[in-house]
């Protein structure tokens, strides 16, 4: 079976049966962690001025941040707004690396899960899904919504999908944060897990459907869960 890294990129969004049967296949699970950790660290670091103090303003609102020095805060503000380029490499790199370590923990969740449901891929193979899966929730996501930041010069406005009638509440917000979780990319990518561990892992379509959906619910509750504990 043919399969070029160009081409698989563009399968991925194209023709992502054939592109998550490739990746049965082989995995290449390393290239797709690099990927998005490339799109989203090169968000990260052009976006730092405006996604800094954003970051910040929601600290401040938080048990932690109530605890911190009103001079400390101030010096972050001011590293954030006029932020020098090794700090946007910084920045950059801590993005990329967090988001690949991050996926790596999640596919580890999906096999345990996919186990449970009786499925019979390998990690390597539910990390390749679960990557590749990424380039699109991630990674093609940070690349649409990088000149949308940049146009209107703040990240909580942006977004892409049913939390677009929730941004008035603001980033703290309950309802705007649990909208979120659909956000349009997110689902994108939420689908494409379902075609690819469905494959790998020998599923009928309803029962991947079940696992992929069940797993993905699970997580997402459980970090809104914990991020509601420090408000």
């Amino acid at each position: 079976m043919s399969d070029s890294i160009g081409k698989r990129f563009l399968n991925i969004v194209t023709n992502p049966v054939a592109a998550m049967a490739e990746v049965k296949e082989s995995p290449r699970w390393v290239i797709a962690a690099l990927a998005v950790a490339l799109m989203l660290g090169l968000f990260s670091a052009a976006t730092l001025q405006i996604t800094g103090p954003e970051q910040l303003d929601v600290m401040r609102e938080t048990r932690f941040g109530q605890m911190m020095p009103e001079e400390d805060l101030a010096e972050m503000y001011a590293k954030y707004e006029t932020p020098t380029v090794s700090s946007r490499v910084i920045q950059g790199v801590q993005s990329g690396v967090g988001a690949s370590v991050m996926l790596f923990v999640m596919a580890l969740i999906y096999l345990l899960f996919c186990k449970l449901a009786g499925g019979r891929g390998t990690l390597l193979q539910t990390a390749g899904v679960v990557y590749w899966s990424s380039v699109v929730s991630l990674g093609l996501s940070s690349l649409v919504k990088w000149p949308l930041v940049l146009a209107k010069g703040s990240s909580n406005g942006v977004a892409i999908g049913p939390a677009i009638f929730a941004v008035d509440r603001g980033p703290t917000d309950a309802l705007y944060q649990l909208l979120s979780i659909f956000d349009l990319f997110t689902v994108w990518g939420v689908l494409l897990m379902v075609i690819g561990l469905g494959q790998v892992h020998e599923f009928a379509r309803n029962k991947a459907t079940t696992v992929v959906v069940t797993t993905w619910l699970f997580l997402s509750l459980v970090l809104f869960g914990i991020g509601r504990l420090f408000l």
